[in-house]
């Protein structure tokens, strides 16, 4: 599907590393999940910006999610 389809649809999350972190941790409050599958190639993103999505997702969100997701550390599968 294209990247507007994601959006539209609310399948994607998007923005700032700050902004993923908020809607991620609203979805775990919410929701209570503890385990995040990401899929960073939305759309036919060209591969520098999947590579930056990845990169900035390791560097950023996931150490904001540490001690709190699956057996109690955050990792970079």
């Amino acid at each position: 599907e294209s990247y507007e389809f994601n959006l539209e649809q609310g399948l994607a999350i998007v923005g700032s590393p700050e902004t993923v972190i908020k809607k991620l941790q609203e979805g775990q409050a919410k929701i209570g999940y503890d385990i995040f599958c990401t899929n960073h190639d939305i759309g036919k993103m060209p591969s520098d910006m999947v590579n930056n999505s990845i990169q900035l997702f390791g560097k950023e969100v996931i150490p904001a999610f540490e001690g709190t997701l699956g057996s109690g550390t955050a990792k970079v599968a």
